[in-house]
């Protein structure tokens, strides 16, 4: 069984959670027997597929020159398709340029529902056709979750349920063994990840930690996500000092949760959330929103806030702060620990392995 994970993914990211979803998955599925997995990226600034076979890895480019790159990559990939034959083709990512082919499997993995879901943020946004094409005329689809099946669904009800097929992510286990840049961490901090833009919901949370910041020495730290904007910095005012922002790598991030009062996540839509399960893995306690498929990766071991209300928002962190010591007990890293246990990259590619094995 011969399996083609396409460019997309690797051109777009130099490190994020759908990059980190194949990398897991293809090393898992790489040790199974009578399956060829093949993934071709002539320039990719992907760190997680570094050295890797068929990959090409450079510097890290400008998002202009990366579609230069991108464009090449496609008609690279074109061409392996056609004269390398698949029994399925894999994309890492929305562009239908494949769909063409008519020898192989398409199975298409749709990680969330966001563009459709706040179209307020994404005017004209392709994406949300090529989405579409690849919801319709792939032969399979992956969701990442029970909610974002049910978003496929409510959105396009006249898809098939027995389509789709939820399969959650791994939990991943940041790496330890690079080497630290050596950034200076504060004292007491909150922890924010990702991309701070549109329904990341990054300024409801900065407004709700003013008060916290006016009456304690509690910093805010934001890994990944750019530099701050000028609009951000304007924002702090005179808290600029306080807030930090950094470009982490494995180690990094591991040292930031590890020595976090907690991590919060307010995002108002995650059609998983990987971060949760990193937090998880390294002790740390999770302050997060009650939305989306945020509970279902969380269970009984996050606090929930309602990521539209900012009371609702400052009332989780307060008592995240207040109940440190309790947060970072045996017993409640166990509890972490035990819901981190219920997603298993092993997991997802056995049951991507089977789903395979069932379209063929």
């Amino acid at each position: 069984m011969k399996v083609y994970y396409d460019y997309q993914a690797l051109v777009m990211q130099r490190f994020g959670g759908i990059s980190r979803y194949y990398r897991e998955l293809i090393e898992k599925l790489e040790n199974r027997e009578n399956l060829e997995i093949n993934i071709k990226c002539f320039l990719s600034q992907n760190e997680y597929f570094r050295s890797f076979p068929g990959v090409n890895t450079v510097r890290p480019y400008h998002w202009r020159l990366g579609k230069i790159i991108g464009g090449l990559n496609r008609i690279l990939s074109q061409n392996i398709i056609e004269k390398d034959g698949y029994d399925i083709i894999h994309p890492t990512y929305y562009d239908p340029y494949f769909l063409g082919n008519k020898k192989a499997r398409k199975v298409v993995t749709i990680h969330d529902m966001t563009q459709e879901l706040f179209p307020e943020y994404y005017l004209n946004d392709p994406i949300i056709e090529k989405k579409k094409r690849n919801i319709y005329e792939s032969d399979h689809i992956i969701a990442i979750s029970e909610n974002t099946k049910s978003d496929i669904l409510r959105l396009y009800p006249d898809i098939d349920p027995e389509k789709i097929t939820v399969i959650y992510h791994g939990s991943t286990v940041l790496n330890s063994s690079d080497i630290r840049s050596g950034i200076r961490l504060p004292e007491k901090y909150v922890l924010f990840v990702g991309e701070r833009y549109l329904y990341k919901n990054f300024r409801k949370f900065y407004e709700a930690m003013l008060p916290i910041l006016e009456d304690s020495s509690i910093h805010i730290v934001c890994s990944g996500g750019g530099s701050f904007r000028k609009s951000e910095l304007e924002l702090f005012g005179k808290y600029s000092e306080r807030i930090h922002q950094y470009s982490m790598n494995d180690s990094d991030l591991r040292k930031a949760y590890e020595n976090a009062i907690c991590f919060v996540f307010p995002s108002r839509y995650e059609g998983f959330g990987l971060p949760v399960l990193e937090a998880f893995e390294c002790g740390c306690p999770v302050v997060m929103s009650n939305t989306s498929s945020l509970p279902e990766v969380g269970g009984d071991a996050a606090d929930y806030f309602d990521p539209d209300d900012i009371n609702s928002i400052r009332e989780s962190v307060s008592t995240a702060i207040s109940e440190s010591e309790k947060n970072r007990s045996a017993e409640m890293k166990e509890k972490r620990q035990n819901q981190r246990k219920k997603f298993s990259w092993d997991i997802a590619a056995e049951k991507m392995y089977n789903c395979y094995q069932r379209i063929l």
